[in-house]
């Protein structure tokens, strides 16, 4: 386990905070500073909030418009050239993009990259959402980037409220911050290297994050990422990549295949987490017809023709005790001999990824993630049953919650979940 002072750690993250924006023949570089927030040393996160092709944007113009409300004396500038700039004298602003052309109330702007600076309590909206601070429209290569930037502790809080409960444990609110503000600062590393435009999507790849008007009782996330202000958790000098999902089931993350844990070693936890096993998320089934099966087989053209039955053969599996891959074995229309053809038909086998099992059982892209425990077949049905819920990697958030109710302290809970890391106060 290796220690790094807050001062080190400062100096590490502000000689990775450019990151250079290639838009056509321009380049732009944006410096996100330690300081340049409103809060000191609060760093701004940038979110991307959607992406179009050129093409895209031209068919579906009517959705490319955004509203300014109590917005006067906002700035729209150019990012490239931040003395072009327009003062907004008037509390209501449209910007539109037409034609690879932008608009400022029907008029055009000869701007390349542009940013919006929204001054007190104004606001910009855009599909029923509302959000304030800096907001960039980009034209990289063939597409057209809408990307909000906004203040580091107020990103955790707009995650928080979309991916835990406001009943749960105070304590439980507290570890989730610490998790989404690391895992925020990961990804503005990662950014930097792959000199990518946003370091977050608003998705279920990243964390979802979507500003809207939020209840009184959702106070309370405001008081626990308050009070864990700045904290995040490294690993060899750097902030970890702090994933988290719903629940484990008990699935050891250490004995998983497909990921990188020597560049992330403090995801390899090799103990199970025990707590979240009440968990009606714990366990999960899906079970779909042969008929349904044989059909969706057909029309994904693993096989020519429908067979009669299926039954399953061999099950591969990782050392998790997850599915890999299964055998369906097909008895086709024509078994057995055919007098007219003079010709035997045998069964057909074929071998499933643990994927394409998924897809066979309608699971959504949420669901892809998912394990398959167990694969069977009773009577005309078949059975995938699995543990758990998400990708299993990183802080369980239901056994995160159970341990904080039997009395384990914070240090203790992110140092099962996240071995070899350490808490420090980033700023």
């Amino acid at each position: 386990m290796i220690s790094l002072t807050p001062l080190r750690m400062k100096e590490l993250i502000k000689k990775i905070y450019f990151l250079n924006l290639y838009l056509g023949i321009f380049t732009v570089i944006i410096f996100f500073d330690l300081q340049s927030s409103s809060s000191s040393n609060e760093p701004l996160i940038p979110v991307l909030i959607k992406k179009w092709t050129k093409t895209e944007a031209f068919e579906h113009q009517s959705e490319l418009v955004w509203n300014l409300e109590n917005a006067k004396d906002s700035i729209i500038y150019d990012a490239n050239d931040p003395q072009a700039n327009y003062i907004i004298p008037e509390d209501n602003c449209t910007i539109s993009y037409k034609n690879n052309r932008w608009y400022v109330n029907g008029k055009e702007v000869k701007i390349t990259a542009l940013k919006i600076k929204i001054k007190g309590n104004g606001q910009i909206i855009h599909a029923k959402n509302q959000y304030k601070h800096f907001l960039f429209f980009l034209i990289r290569e063939d597409y057209v980037f809408f990307i909000h930037l906004l203040p580091m502790e107020e990103y955790v809080f707009e995650v928080l409220t979309r991916e835990t409960f406001v009943v749960w444990p105070f304590e439980s609110h507290q570890l989730f911050s610490i998790a989404v503000r690391t895992y925020a600062l990961n990804k503005i590393i990662e950014a930097n290297a792959k000199k990518r435009p946003y370091a977050l999507r608003n998705d279920i790849h990243n964390q979802t994050c979507i500003p809207e008007k939020h209840p009184a009782a959702f106070d309370q996330f405001k008081k626990a990422i308050k009070s864990t202000r700045g904290t995040v958790l490294v690993c060899n000098g750097k902030p970890i990549l702090s994933m988290y999902h719903a629940c484990c089931g008990g699935i050891i993350p250490g004995k998983c295949r497909g990921f990188d844990f020597e560049k992330h070693p403090y995801l390899k936890r090799m103990s199970s987490c025990t707590y979240c096993k009440d968990c009606k998320r714990s366990e999960w089934g899906r079970d779909e017809e042969v008929e349904n099966i044989m059909k969706k087989l057909v029309e994904n053209k693993t096989i020519n023709e429908a067979g009669t039955d299926i039954s399953i053969g061999r099950i591969k599996r990782s050392k998790s005790g997850a599915v890999q891959s299964v055998e369906f074995i097909i008895t086709p229309l024509h078994y057995g001999s055919a007098k007219k053809r003079k010709k035997r038909y045998g069964k057909k086998t074929i071998t499933l990824t643990h994927k394409e099992c998924k897809k066979l059982f309608a699971l959504n892209p949420h669901q892809q993630s998912f394990f398959i425990e167990s694969i069977k077949k009773e009577n005309n049905r078949i059975f995938i049953e699995g543990k758990g819920q998400g990708h299993h990697m990183g802080l369980c958030q239901q056994g995160a919650r159970k341990m904080v109710e039997a009395g384990k302290g914070i240090r203790e809970i992110l140092g099962f979940y996240y071995p070899r890391s350490i808490l420090i106060k980033w700023y």
